[in-house]
C-alpha cells in the first residue's frame, strides 16, 4: 500500500503526518515511553491540533527491543494476538538491560535541553538509539560495538490516513477515511530482504510490495498461503511485525531504500532483533513466536497419498500397499485425501460406506499388511449444509455468524462445499466439539490429520463467538486457532513429540505445529523451482519442517519431472508424494526407473535417518530450520544471496535439486568462514568426488543421483537401516567425516539422538578430533551398541601409521563411495571409548601438493603412479597442479621443481595444444646420458616455450651426448614407454587467423604411449597411444586473438627459423605443408602469441540472443576412452610381385596390410549439431585440410623387398551408457527463406527448434568393474584385450565405423561409414513425446570419390530401422523441412570453376514390426501426445516399408532440381485407436477398429 506520488508527493486522497521531534520522555524499569508530535515545535501553540504519537521501546529477551507507536489510546484493543515467549518466561538478565533518556524542553533556548541528544534502549548486544534534537527524531539501531544495524531516520514513523477529508474536523468514520501506523527501517548499500512466510516470487523481496494476507492461489501467484509479518535482513537484523491484521509491505519498492509496512488501526507492534548471523536471528526470532515442536521420527519417512480427486475404494488402496510392499519401497503414512468422506458430506469425519463400509477393520488390515504404517485422513474446518454435523453445529453456536446487522445467522458460502459453514475455534465449546469429532476417527485406528484449508476466512459482516477480536486479525490467526486444537488433540492422543499435522495455512507462531507442506503447485519443473522457492522463504520466516507435493499437484508429471522431484522430496525433512487426479505412484509410468528411483532415495532417507532426526532436534530446540536457503548458512559468502534453487539440509549437507529432464546441471559450492579451513574441497555423498568451493559447479547426474554434497569436516552418522525409518539409530552405525584431505586443525562435536526422543540423558555425544599426528573420535557420553564404523573421507590406508582401538579393514563396506577413504571397525561404543588413526608425518603439509615419487614408483598424495617398461625406459610424467605450489626436489638424482605455465605447439597449421601449469618427472633410464641430462634439456625448452620465445634456445635434444642420434630405433625403443596425467587440462585448435577456435577440457586424464605386438609377422612392432579423458567438455569459442585472414597462413608457416625447435618438431611429426597449396605471400610478421588463459572458461552455455540456433558446446562426455595404434611396417616379401595395395587385397599372400586404426570409446555423451556447428566445422576443415582441385595420382604398386604400407584408416567410436544426440535448427538468420505470401518483405519469424536423439546402452551380461578403465594403464595389451571380453548382445552396441582409404585406385576411393545405433528414440521440440522409437537403426554410407577432382562423385545411403513406431505430426515434418533448408542454404552458389558434380542416392528400410500412428483428433486438439487413451490414431502397421530418392546434383546453380522418389509398403494393415473416453473407443471391438489391408502398396513420384 503506497501512500506518496514519488518521492516528492503526498498520494491523492491520502494524509501523512511523520513524528518530528521528541517532546518528552519517559522511563520506568523496564520501558521508555517518548510523545512524539508530527510537527515542528517553535512555540506552545505548535502542541495544538496534529496528530502526536506516543512510542514506546522495550529490551525484551537479549539483542530484542520491541517498539509500539500508538496514536489513539483509547481505541479498544481487540485480538486475537501471537502468543509471545509461548516456551519460556523470556526472562532477561538485568546486565544486558540498560535505559536512559535525557532531560528535554523543546521550548527552551538553551540547546542543551531542546536538543539533548540521545535516549538508549539497550538489551544485550542491542541498542536503539532515540534522536531527542529538535526536529531531529529518529532511531539508529548500532551492535555491542557500536556498529550500525538499521535506522529508522527522521520521517519514517507516521501516521496516515486513506479517504482522508480536506478538512480536519470532519469525522473520520463518517467520511469513510481508514487509519494507518507507518513505519519504515533503512537499507543500506546491497542489503537484502528475505523472509514474509511462504512466498513464491523472487526469494530476495526487494523491489516488492504485498499483502500479508492469506489466500488460497496456488504456487504461482504473488498470493500465499502462509503469510508471516517477519523479515530476515542481510546485514544481521530481522523485524517482527506483532499483528496478524492485514499489514501491507513495501520493500525497497514505494521507496527504494526502505522497508515500510502500514498497518490498519491507531496503534503498531514491532520487535527488532539483533543476530548478526542469521541462525541466530531465527533463533531469538522463534523463541519470541515459539519453536517447532519435535515430530515423530515415522512422520520423515514417505507418505503416499490417494490424490484428491482420484475414486478409490477398500480394494483400490489395498492393491496400492500390496505393489508397495512387492516393491519393496518404504513407506511410512499412507494419506487418505478428501474422498473418503461421502461428497457434499465435507466434513462430517465418516468413511463413505459404500467404499469403506467397515473402516476399523480396513485400517487394521492395511496396518497388518506393512507392519508400523501409519494412517492420515484429510479434514477442514469447513461444514457442509448436507453433512450430519451441520444442524448439530447451527443449534449450538459453533460456527461463525453474520453480523447482527445482517440478521445474526450462521455465515454461509458455496466457494468448496455448497452451503458450507465455518467453525468458529473462538468458542471453546466448537473446538471441544470439533476435537470430539476427530477423536472418534483416532479410535478407528487414524493416527494423523492433514489440517488443509483455513486461508478463505471472510471479514466482511461477520461476527465471532468472541466479541473481543478482530474480524481482520481473526484472518491469519484463524489457521494457528484450527491447527492447534488438532495438535493439541494429537499430542493428547500420542504423547508429547509424538503429533504431527501436514497443514496449508499458517502465520507467524504456526510453526510450533509442524509439519506444513507448500501446497496445489503444477507438475513441472518450473513449479519445482516455485514451491522450492516457497519453502526456502517459509524457513527464512521461522518454519523449522516443511513438505511439498512430489511430482506436483495439478496434472500428469512428466517421468522426467516425477523422478526429478521424487529426488528432491525425499530429500526435504518431509516426504509426501501427492497429485490431483492422478495417483503418484511410480508404476502408472512403463519405465521401471521411477520406480527405482522411488525405492533408491526411499532407502537413502532411511539410512540417513540418524543424521537426519538429530538435525531434527536441534531445529525443535535451537528454531534453525532443518532446510534452510544457502544465505542462513553462509551469510558470509555474498554468492549464496541470491541462491534459491539449492539449500541445506541440516548442517552438514548441501542439496541441489535437478529442474530439467538433461544431467547437466550447475550449482554453487559455497566457502567455509574458519582458519581451520584453508583450503577445503567438499565431498560428493554419492561418490566420494570432491567439489571445490567457491566455485559454480558443472555437472551430469542420471535419475539416480543429485547433487548431495557434505561440507569440509562435515560428520554424517548413518543407520544399519534401508527399509524403514523407525529403528536403533544407535546400534550398527557409520560415522563418516568428511574432508580430511585438507583439515588439519579442527574439534567437533556430534550428538547422536535414539529415535522418538530429544532428552540429553538419551543422546550419544562423539568428540571428533583432527590434528597433524592423528585423528580421534571419542565417545564422551552414552553408549554405540553394537560394533560401529568410522569411515574417514580423504585417507587411504598408505596414509595410516596405526590405529589405536580398532581394527582398519581392506574390504570397503560402503557402496556408496569409491576411491580416497579409510574404514575403521570398532568394537566398544561406551562412553570413553576413543579410537585414534595415526597419520604418517607430513601428510597434512598445505605446501606439498603433490609428494616426490621415489625410484619405485611410489608417490604422494596427488601423483598418480607411474611405472617403466621394459629395460628400464625413460617415464615421462605430466601432473597439472593447477598453479599451486609443487613438491619439494626429490632425491639428488631426479630434481623436479615447478615449471612455470608450459606451452606445447605442434606447428603445421597453427595447431596449438596448451598444458597449462605443469610438473614433469624423469625416472631413472639405462642410455647413455645420464637422467639430469635429459632433463636439463627438455626443462629448458618447457621454460622457453611458456616464455613465449618463438625460437627457444634448446635445439640440440637429439644431439649424441644427449640421446645418439645414430640410433633409429632409440625414440620407440628405448625412451617408451612413457605415462601421461592431466589434471583441469585445456587443448585448444585454432591460431588468430580464425575467428573460431575448437576448445576441449577435462578435469583428469591419464594414459600411455609404448610398443605392442603388431599384427602381421611381417611388421615389426605397433606404436600404441591410449588415453582415458574424464569429464570431457568440446566447444567452439570466438578467438579473441582473430586478427588476420586465413591465406596469411603460407607466410608465416615458411618463416619458420630452419634452426628452431618447433621446425624440428614439424619435421620429426611429417608435418610438411602442401607445396600445391596456391596461397598468396603476404609478407606479414608473425604476431606474439599470448597464452589461451582466456580459453580456460568453456562452460559455453547456450547462446539466447538472436541466434538461438547457435551452439557453441558439442560434446560433454563423462568419460572417453581413445586408443590409436599404428604397425611399424616390415618389408614386401620377396615371393609377392605386382600386387596393387587396395583396401579389399591384402599386401602379401600370408598376411593382412598394417594396421592403422584409431578407436574411441564414450561413456555417457552429451553431443550437439546444427547449421551453425556445420559452417565451423566447414571452414576449421578447409583450413587444416584445404581442397586441392587436382587430380589424385594413382598409388604404385607394392614392390618385393620394400616397406610395406596401410591401406585404410580404420576408426571406431563406440557410445556406452545414456547418449545423446541434439540438433539445434530454425536459425533466425534464415527465417529470409521463408516468405511472406504476399508479395512483402516481411519475415517469417520462427520458433527455435530441436532434434534430438537418444540412444541408452544396455548393460553387457558381464559388466565391467567400475575402476577397470582408470587401472588399464597399468596391465598389459593381452591384460586390456581380455578386459574387453565381455558378453554383449550386438542388438545393443551403439557404434560408428570409418574406413578410410590411404591408397588410390584407377577408379578412385571409397570411404566407406557405417553406423549402428541400439534402442534410439527421437525427440522434438513439438512436444516431450518421441516422434520416432526404434529397436535398432543402421546407416551405411559408402562415398565414391574419382580420381580427377570434378568428375562425377557418387553418394550411396542406406537407411535401416529396425521395430519403429513413428507418431509423426505435421509440426514434426514442418521441423525436419526447415532443419536440410537451415542445412544447405546460407552462402552464395560458389564458383563455377571448382563445381564438382554429384550424386546422392537414399534407400531407407523399415522393418520387424513397422508401425506408424497418425494422430486424427477433432480440430487436431492434442493435450497428451502419443497417448492412445488421450487420442484418437489413424494406425499403418506392416512388416516392412522401403523408399528410394535419388538426388542428382549434375549442373551448376541449377533453376530447378527433379528428385524421383518411390515408396513400397508390404502387406499394410490400417486400423483406428480411440480413447477410452470416447462413445466409441470404450465400446468397439478390435475387428471394427480395422480399416482395411493391402498386399502391397507403391507409391511413385
Amino acid at each position: 500500500m503506497k501512500f506518496t506520488d514519488g518521492f516528492w508527493l503526498v498520494a491523492e486522497g491520502s494524509r501523512v503526518s511523520y513524528g518530528s521531534t521528541v517532546y518528552s520522555g519517559k522511563t520506568d524499569s523496564d520501558s521508555l515511553k517518548l510523545v512524539v508530535p508530527c510537527r515542528g515545535l517553535r512555540h506552545k501553540g505548535d502542541t495544538l491540533q496534529g496528530p502526536t504519537l506516543t512510542i514506546t521501546a522495550k529490551p525484551c529477551s537479549p539483542d530484542i527491543i520491541s517498539l509500539e507507536i500508538v496514536h489513539y489510546d483509547g481505541a479498544k484493543r481487540l485480538g486475537p494476538e501471537f502468543e509471545l515467549y509461548p516456551d519460556s518466561a523470556g526472562i532477561i538478565p538485568e546486565k544486558s538491560t540498560l535505559i536512559t533518556c535525557p532531560e528535554i524542553d523543546a521550548f527552551s533556548s538553551d540547546p542543551a535541553l531542546h536538543s539533548p541528544g540521545f535516549a538508549t534502549v539497550k538489551s544485550g548486544n542491542l541498542t536503539a538509539k532515540i534522536n531527542c534534537n529538535r526536529d531531529q527524531f529518529g532511531i539508529e539501531f548500532v551492535n555491542e560495538k557500536n556498529e550500525h544495524v538499521t535506522s529508522q531516520p527522521n520521517r519514517s514513523i507516521a501516521y496516515a490516513l486513506q479517504n482522508a477529508p480536506s478538512n480536519p474536523s470532519t469525522s473520520l468514520h463518517s467520511f469513510g477515511a481508514k487509519p494507518y501506523i507507518i513505519s519504515q527501517t533503512s537499507l543500506a548499500v546491497g542489503e537484502k530482504i528475505y523472509g514474509f512466510g511462504e512466498r513464491f516470487t523472487p526469494f530476495i523481496k526487494n523491489g516488492q510490495s504485498f499483502d500479508s494476507w492469506n489466500a488460497d492461489g496456488g504456487t504461482s501467484s504473488e498470493q500465499a498461503y502462509k503469510c508471516v509479518s517477519f523479515f530476515l535482513s542481510s546485514n544481521g537484523y530481522g523485524v517482527f511485525v506483532d499483528s496478524s491484521d492485514k499489514l501491507s509491505f513495501e520493500v525497497a519498492s514505494e521507496k527504494a531504500s526502505r522497508v515500510q509496512v502500514s498497518s490498519p488501526g491507531e496503534r503498531l507492534k514491532y520487535f527488532l532483533i539483533y543476530g548478526p548471523s542469521p541462525k541466530e536471528i531465527l533463533a531469538k526470532y522463534t523463541l519470541l513466536t515459539g519453536r517447532p515442536a519435535l515430530p515423530p521420527t515415522v512422520s520423515m519417512g514417505l507418505w503416499l497419498s490417494t490424490s484428491f480427486l482420484t475414486t478409490y475404494d477398500e480394494a483400490t488402496v489395498s492393491g496400492i500397499l500390496t505393489k508397495i510392499k512387492e516393491h519393496e519401497i518404504p513407506l511410512s503414512v499412507f494419506h487418505f485425501d478428501c474422498l473418503w468422506m461421502e461428497a457434499f458430506h465435507w466434513s462430517d469425519f465418516k468413511f463413505d460406506p459404500k467404499m469403506f463400509p467397515n473402516p476399523q477393520k480396513f485400517i487394521a488390515n492395511i496396518k497388518a499388511l506393512i507392519p508400523g504404517l501409519r494412517v492420515c485422513l484429510w479434514i477442514n474446518p469447513y461444514i457442509s449444509q448436507h453433512s450430519d454435523l451441520f444442524e448439530e453445529g447451527v443449534e449450538n453456536g459453533y460456527f461463525l455468524k453474520q453480523s447482527k446487522e445482517s440478521g445474526g445467522g450462521v455465515w454461509q458460502w458455496d466457494n468448496w462445499q455448497p452451503g458450507m459453514a465455518l467453525v468458529d475455534f473462538t468458542n471453546p465449546a466448537a473446538s471441544e466439539w470439533f476435537a470430539s469429532k476427530l477423536q472418534n476417527l483416532l479410535d478407528l485406528g487414524a493416527d494423523y490429520f492433514k489440517t488443509d484449508f483455513g486461508e478463505r476466512i471472510p471479514t466482511d459482516d461477520v461476527e465471532w463467538f468472541d466479541k473481543n477480536v478482530s474480524v481482520g486479525k481473526m484472518h491469519n490467526l484463524y489457521s494457528n486457532l484450527y491447527q492447534k486444537v488438532v495438535f493439541d488433540l494429537l499430542e493428547k492422543q500420542h504423547g508429547k513429540g509424538q503429533a504431527v499435522l501436514f497443514a496449508r495455512s499458517g502465520t507467524a507462531g504456526g510453526q510450533r505445529f509442524p509439519v506444513h507442506w507448500g501446497g496445489d503447485c503444477e507438475s513441472t519443473f518450473v513449479a519445482m523451482a516455485e514451491s522450492l522457492r516457497g519453502g526456502l522463504s517459509l524457513t527464512s520466516s521461522g518454519y523449522g519442517f516443511w513438505s511439498h507435493d512430489i511430482g506436483g499437484f495439478e496434472g500428469l508429471p512428466s517421468m522426467a519431472v516425477y523422478m526429478r522431484w521424487v529426488a528432491f522430496g525425499l530429500l526435504s525433512s518431509h516426504s509426501r508424494l501427492h497429485g490431483s487426479s492422478s495417483y503418484r505412484v511410480p508404476w502408472l509410468y512403463e519405465d521401471p526407473l521411477p520406480t527405482e528411483v522411488v525405492k533408491y532415495f526411499s532407502a537413502l532417507k532411511c539410512k540417513l535417518m540418524p543424521y537426519l532426526w538429530a538435525q531434527a532436534v536441534q531445529t525443535h530446540v535451537t528454531g534453525v530450520p532443518m532446510m534452510r536457503s544457502m544465505f542462513v548458512e553462509f551469510p558470509h559468502d555474498l554468492s549464496t544471496h541470491t541462491l534459491d534453487l539449492q539449500y541445506m539440509l541440516g548442517d552438514e549437507f548441501l542439496v541441489a535439486p535437478v529442474f530439467s529432464s538433461e544431467e547437466e546441471t550447475m550449482y554453487y559450492v559455497p566457502t567455509i568462514s574458519g582458519d581451520e579451513y584453508n583450503e577445503f574441497e567438499w565431498t560428493h555423498y554419492l561418490t566420494g568426488k570432491t567439489a571445490k568451493s567457491g566455485a559454480w559447479a558443472k555437472e551430469k547426474h542420471g535419475f539416480l543421483s543429485i547433487p548431495l554434497l557434505v561440507r569440509p569436516g562435515g560428520v554424517i552418522v548413518e543407520g544399519s537401516r534401508t527399509d524403514v525409518v523407525e529403528y536403533d539409530f544407535l546400534e550398527n552405525v557409520n560415522v563418516r567425516v568428511y574432508g580430511l584431505g585438507k583439515l588439519n586443525n579442527l574439534k567437533k562435536e556430534v550428538k547422536v539422538h535414539a529415535k522418538d526422543t530429544k532428552e540429553e540423558e538419551n543422546a550419544v555425544v562423539l568428540s571428533l578430533e583432527i590434528s597433524e599426528a592423528a585423528i580421534s573420535i571419542t565417545v564422551v557420553k552414552g553408549q554405540l551398541k553394537g560394533e560401529w564404523t568410522a569411515t574417514l573421507i580423504g585417507v587411504t590406508s598408505e596414509k595410516v601409521a596405526s590405529v589405536d582401538n580398532g581394527r582398519l579393514i581392506e574390504t570397503s563396506e560402503d557402496e556408496l563411495l569409491e576411491g580416497n577413504f579409510i574404514q575403521v571397525k570398532v568394537a566398544e561404543g561406551v562412553s570413553g571409548a576413543k579410537v585414534v588413526v595415526q597419520i604418517k608425518h607430513g601428510f597434512w603439509d598445505p605446501k606439498l601438493n603433490c609428494t616426490a615419487t621415489d625410484t619405485n614408483g611410489a608417490d604422494g598424495r596427488g601423483c598418480a603412479v607411474s611405472g617403466g617398461g621394459g629395460g628400464g625406459g625413460l617415464v615421462l610424467h605430466i601432473l597439472l597442479c593447477a598453479g599451486r605450489s609443487v613438491c619439494a626436489e626429490s632425491p639428488a638424482a631426479l630434481r623436479t621443481p615447478a615449471l612455470q605455465p608450459a606451452l606445447l605447439c605442434f606447428a603445421q597449421h597453427g595447431c596449438v595444444c596448451r598444458l597449462g601449469p605443469t610438473r614433469v618427472q624423469l625416472l631413472a633410464a639405462d642410455y647413455k646420458a645420464p637422467p639430469s641430462a635429459i632433463y636439463d634439456k627438455l626443462l629448458s625448452m618447457f621454460l622457453d616455450a611458456s616464455n613465449g620465445r618463438s625460437s627457444p634456445s634448446v635445439v640440440n635434444l637429439f644431439e649424441d651426448d644427449v640421446i645418439p642420434s645414430s640410433n633409429p630405433n632409440f625414440w620407440q625403443r628405448n625412451l617408451l614407454p612413457i605415462h601421461l596425467d592431466f589434471s583441469n587440462a585445456l587443448i585448444t585448435v585454432g591460431n588468430p587467423d580464425l575467428p573460431m577456435s575448437l576448445v576441449s577440457y577435462f578435469k583428469t586424464s591419464d594414459g600411455t604411449f609404448e610398443l605392442t605386438s603388431a599384427s602381421s609377422p611381417l611388421d615389426l612392432y605397433a606404436l600404441l597411444f591410449r588415453m582415458n579423458f574424464v569429464d570431457l567438455d568440446v566447444a567452439l569459442k570466438d578467438n579473441p586473438d582473430f586478427r588476420d585472414p586465413v591465406l596469411n597462413y603460407s607466410t608465416r608457416t615458411r618463416n619458420l627459423r630452419p634452426d628452431s625447435f618447433w621446425e624440428r618438431v614439424r619435421r620429426l611429426f611429417l608435418l610438411q605443408p602442401d607445396p600445391d597449396l596456391d596461397f598468396p605471400l603476404q609478407n606479414i610478421p608473425r604476431p606474439h602469441w599470448e597464452g589461451l588463459s582466456r580459453y580456460s572458461a568453456i562452460n559455453t552455455r547456450r547462446n539466447l540472443g538472436e541466434e538461438y540456433a547457435k551452439t557453441p558446446k558439442i560434446l560433454e562426455c563423462k568419460e572417453l576412452e581413445l586408443q590409436f595404434i599404428s604397425d611399424v611396417p616390415g618389408l614386401t616379401p620377396l615371393y609377392q610381385q605386382d600386387a596393387t595395395l587396395t583396401p579389399q587385397e591384402p599386401t602379401d599372400l600370408q598376411s593382412s596390410p598394417p594396421r592403422f586404426a584409431i578407436e574411441i570409446t564414450a561413456h555417457d555423451a552429451f553431443m550437439n549439431y546444427g547449421p551453425w556447428t556445420d559452417r565451423q566445422r566447414i571452414t576449421l576443415q578447409s583450413y587444416f585440410s584445404p581442397p586441392s582441385y587436382r587430380t589424385q595420382p594413382k598409388t604404385p604398386p607394392s614392390l618385393p623387398g620394400y616397406p610395406r604400407a596401410p591401406t585404410h584408416l580404420n576408426i571406431i567410436v563406440t557410445f556406452e551408457g545414456a547418449n545423446s544426440l541434439k540438433f539445434a535448427t530454425r536459425e533466425v538468420s534464415k527465417d529470409w527463406i521463408f516468405a511472406v505470401p504476399d508479395g512483402t518483405s516481411r519475415k517469417v519469424v520462427r520458433e527455435a527448434g530441436i532434434l534430438q536423439f537418444k540412444f541408452p546402452y544396455s548393460a553387457p551380461v558381464v559388466p565391467e568393474p567400475v575402476n577397470t578403465r582408470l587401472r588399464r594403464r597399468h596391465l598389459s595389451t593381452a591384460t586390456i584385450a581380455s578386459t574387453h571380453t565381455v558378453a554383449r548382445d550386438p542388438e545393443d552396441v551403439s557404434r560408428i565405423e570409418i574406413v578410410v582409404p590411404m591408397v588410390v585406385q584407377e577408379s578412385g576411393t571409397v570411404l566407406g561409414v557405417k553406423v549402428m545405433v541400439a534402442k534410439a528414440t527421437l525427440l522434438s521440440s513439438v512436444h516431450e513425446a518421441p516422434l520416432l522409437v526404434a529397436q535398432r537403426v543402421d546407416v551405411k554410407v559408402e562415398s565414391r570419390f574419382p580420381r580427377k577432382w570434378n568428375d562425377e562423385r557418387k553418394f550411396d545411403v542406406i537407411v535401416k530401422i529396425m521395430e519403429p513406431t513413428l507418431m509423426p505430426l505435421r509440426d514434426h515434418i514442418d521441423l525436419i523441412i526447415d532443419s536440410f533448408r537451415d542445412f544447405g542454404s546460407g552462402g552464395g552458389v560458389g564458383d563455377v570453376k571448382y563445381f564438382v558434380p554429384m550424386r546422392l542416392g537414399v534407400d531407407i528400410v523399415l522393418e520387424r514390426e513397422v508401425e506408424v500412428g497418425v494422430c486424427v483428433n477433432l480440430e487436431n486438439v492434442i493435450d497428451a501426445p502419443n497417448d492412445r487413451k488421450e487420442n484418437s490414431f489413424m494406425i499403418v502397421k506392416c512388416p516392412k516399408l522401403m523408399a528410394r530418392i535419388d538426388m542428382t546434383f549434375l549442373t551448376f546453380d541449377p533453376t530447378s532440381s527433379k528428385v524421383p522418389f518411390s515408396i513400397e509398403i508390404v502387406q499394410p494393415k490400417v486400423s483406428m485407436s480411440f480413447p477410452a473416453s470416447h462413445t466409441i473407443g470404450a465400446n468397439i471391438s478390435e475387428e471394427a477398429n480395422q480399416i482395411g489391408d493391402a498386399v502391397s502398396v507403391t507409391l511413385r513420384g
